[in-house]
């Protein structure tokens, strides 16, 4: 799965009313981190939100090209926990498990893979 076919495929997607998409699912991926979110989720969706803000903190960094503090990986982690998990959740995507902190695919979750062209 490459970044750049992902991004691609999200702006056509947008840009033709994404039909085959919920808008559940257009507005639980609005910002950049629930991009990278999603991203690292198709990957593998059976993480902690602990692994997954470690993964949108490092994969942010990389692409700004900067260092990523302790303080942005909890301002991530409580931002994932807070606002994205939830949403992502309510779009069928995973299923999030607020009191364990831990994630799962749900039953949209090869859907919204295979339409954003993260199956592969």
């Amino acid at each position: 799965m490459d970044w750049h076919r992902f991004e691609t495929t999200l702006a056509r997607q947008t840009m033709a009313g994404g039909e085959s998409m919920s808008s559940e699912m257009f507005e639980a991926i609005t910002t950049e981190n629930a991009r990278y979110a999603v991203y690292a989720l198709a990957h593998r969706p059976d993480r902690t939100l602990s692994e997954l803000a470690d993964f949108v903190v490092g994969f942010g960094a990389m692409r700004s090209g900067t260092i990523a503090t302790p303080a942005d990986h909890e301002n991530v982690r409580i931002r994932l926990h807070h606002v994205v998990m939830p949403k992502l959740d309510a779009a069928g995507y995973v299923a999030y498990d607020r009191d364990e902190r831990t994630i799962d695919a749900a039953h949209r979750y090869g859907t919204v893979n295979e339409t954003l062209g993260l199956n592969g």
